[in-house]
């Protein structure tokens, strides 16, 4: 070990480090982990990731802090690493330090980084120790299914993104037509995002929290709730709920409060393909958070009022759309009351979605390849789930 660190560290690290929590890891090691410098309080004395919270984001500072200069450092990670704010300082870390910068990003749902481990969603990060990057490559989302798993490594769609903010939030992105759609998002909105139209009386939008391959929206008479009962009766196979209970919201339902015309457009907009696909660039692939709402850059106030009037008509369209292809599930309890739960399926909708998509690609002005990019946006999971 003096050979190695005598002669200025390791050549190569690579790993898998542990993912914990810092709630279940060794309050003694956590001591060590957080401690700051005594001259300095807002300075960490070891480890500048401390507040990430999760052990891989130490294991990754410690291991490039122990290559030599012009070494490579290789692990695998969850996708936090590149898609939370709290891993902004390790970030920040590895860019500050690294020449060269690759991050992979993979879900986990048709086909696994891992077979047999369930919510694996992961990044493999890769570096070379020297200096700061201005750019780093970044790969889009990818998922497959177990049968292409031999050819996934062979077919990573990756570009190059631009770091302005070494602890930014890395888009999951593989092509440069995806950076030419933000580049336009950001241009057009001229600064403005959801959060500038956002009120504190109006009309409320119910958004899912919990998505998997489709968004869904909704204005408050047409919100799903889940409806609870006495017991049931059955009538050919069929199980009939009697004597309601109570109805209430799902905890998965959240809201944000617009103004009666601006509400119309953002309902509309949240059901897109176009926010799908802003999610899944921006997410951690399973939590759909306010900031990912707030921080669509789009000028409410400058929205056309032809095109607003055509998103009403297909918004209502939409809403009456999911009410009748909804799935009706009935859960017994052990208590013995019943919960009626009413499902919504997006993708039978699909034709009205992508009539919404058109026309916040005409008021993107984008080209026909990228209104094709949206529309088609990860088509085979989508439609398939």
């Amino acid at each position: 070990m003096y050979k190695v660190f005598s002669s200025g560290g390791f050549d190569v690290v690579v790993g898998n480090p542990p993912y914990t929590e810092d709630k279940n890891y060794d309050h003694l090691d956590l001591k060590i982990i957080k401690a700051r410098n005594k001259n300095d309080k807002n300075k960490s004395l070891l480890f500048n990731s401390r507040n990430c919270g999760n052990t891989h984001a130490y294991f990754t500072e410690r291991s490039i802090k122990v290559l030599k200069n012009g070494g490579f450092f290789g692990f695998i990670v969850p996708l936090s690493l590149v898609s939370t704010d709290r891993m902004g300082s390790i970030r920040e870390f590895i860019h500050n330090n690294s020449s060269e910068v690759k991050y992979f990003n993979f879900d986990d749902g048709a086909g696994k980084i891992f077979s047999g481990l369930e919510h694996c969603r992961a990044t493999i990060v890769i570096t070379r120790k020297d200096g700061r990057v201005d750019f780093v490559t970044t790969s889009k989302y990818h998922r497959w299914y177990t049968r292409d798993r031999p050819k996934l490594l062979k077919n990573l769609k990756t570009c190059k993104w631009k770091i302005i903010d070494t602890r930014e939030i890395i888009p999951k992105i593989g092509t440069e037509l995806e950076i030419e759609i933000i580049q336009k998002l950001n241009r057009k909105s001229e600064g403005k995002s959801i959060r500038d139209f956002i009120k504190t009386d109006g009309v409320k939008i119910w958004y899912h929290n919990a998505p998997q391959y489709w968004i869904h929206a909704h204005f408050e008479e047409y919100l799903p709730k889940t409806e609870y009962y006495e017991g049931y009766k059955e009538e050919n196979t069929v199980k009939i709920p009697y004597e309601l209970r109570a109805t209430k919201i799902s905890s998965h339902y959240k809201s944000l409060t617009f103004d009666e015309r601006n509400a119309w457009i953002v309902c509309g907009l949240l059901n897109s393909s176009l926010f799908y696909w802003w999610f899944v660039v921006w997410s951690d692939g399973r939590d759909l958070l306010t900031q990912h709402i707030t921080t669509f850059p789009i000028d409410l106030d400058n929205f056309p009022q032809d095109k607003e009037k055509q998103l009403r008509s297909l918004v209502k369209d939409l809403m009456e759309s999911y009410e009748k292809n909804s799935n009706i599930k009935i859960n017994l309890r052990s208590g013995g009351y019943v919960i009626k739960i009413k499902e919504i399926i997006p993708q039978k909708s699909k034709d009205i979605i992508d009539q919404i998509d058109e026309i916040f690609a005409e008021y993107f002005d984008f080209t026909t390849k990228e209104r094709e990019f949206i529309r088609n946006f990860d088509i085979t999971f989508r439609m398939k789930n």
